[in-house]
């Protein structure tokens, strides 16, 4: 059996998204996200990019393992090259943040 998918099919991209949509709808009901208003956000997507959201470190690293986890089952990975962690109050100083054994790089927010 073969698996994946062929780069330039034009059924590629609509492929991934409905299998992306899966994973996050697997997901969403098991993570906790950040409250704005009396509504709860734990993942913002748009094309093959999601956010994951959380009040804390351990939140979004616990959000990231669920991901990852759910992924995984249906043949999907992270990127970890790609994948980035952005904090909008330093919780620690590290440069990086291990999730399993993904090391994520951290970005700065600039303040406005």
């Amino acid at each position: 059996m073969m698996t994946g998918l062929k780069k330039g099919d034009a059924l590629s991209p609509l492929l991934f998204n409905i299998t992306l949509e899966k994973v996050i709808r697997k997901i969403q009901n098991t993570i906790l996200g950040i409250n704005i208003n009396k509504t709860t956000l734990d993942v913002l997507g748009f094309a093959d990019d999601l956010n994951l959201m959380g009040e804390n470190k351990n939140t979004v690293v616990e959000n990231t393992k669920t991901l990852i986890r759910k992924a995984k089952k249906i043949g999907l990975g992270v990127n970890e090259g790609k994948t980035k962690v952005m904090e909008t109050v330093a919780e620690c100083g590290e440069e990086n943040c291990t999730v399993d054994n993904y090391v994520l790089e951290k970005t700065q927010i600039l303040s406005i």
